[in-house]
């Protein structure tokens, strides 16, 4: 309990500070960016608890330009921890890929 508390204090404070809180409005811009500087080479990339709304953050991004963003068909937007899954079009054909979340 005591954790918890001093994790809202810190968050309370992060989200009056203009900085912090500038950070966090752009979480996904930036999450974005460093996928495309530092992850543009790997062939596959895994992403878990994703918003429903990432993925057309993903797919407009520079990591849009060379993979392709793979998501289950009934993405849960109430929850919007989604996983996700980026490949790279030059390494994999995404027309042989198959959603089987519903059968797990």
């Amino acid at each position: 309990l005591t954790v918890l508390s001093t994790w809202m204090r810190i968050a309370s404070k992060m989200a009056r500070h203009r900085n912090c809180s500038g950070t966090l409005s752009d979480k996904g811009q930036r999450i974005c960016d460093i996928l495309a500087e530092s992850y543009a080479k790997f062939d596959v990339i895994f992403l878990q608890e994703c918003a429903s709304t990432f993925v057309l953050k993903l797919e407009s991004s520079k990591i849009g330009d060379t993979h392709d963003v793979l998501f289950p068909a009934q993405i849960d937007r109430w929850r919007d921890q989604n996983s996700i899954i980026l490949v790279r079009r030059d390494f994999f054909a995404p027309e042989t890929f198959q959603d089987e979340t519903v059968r797990v």
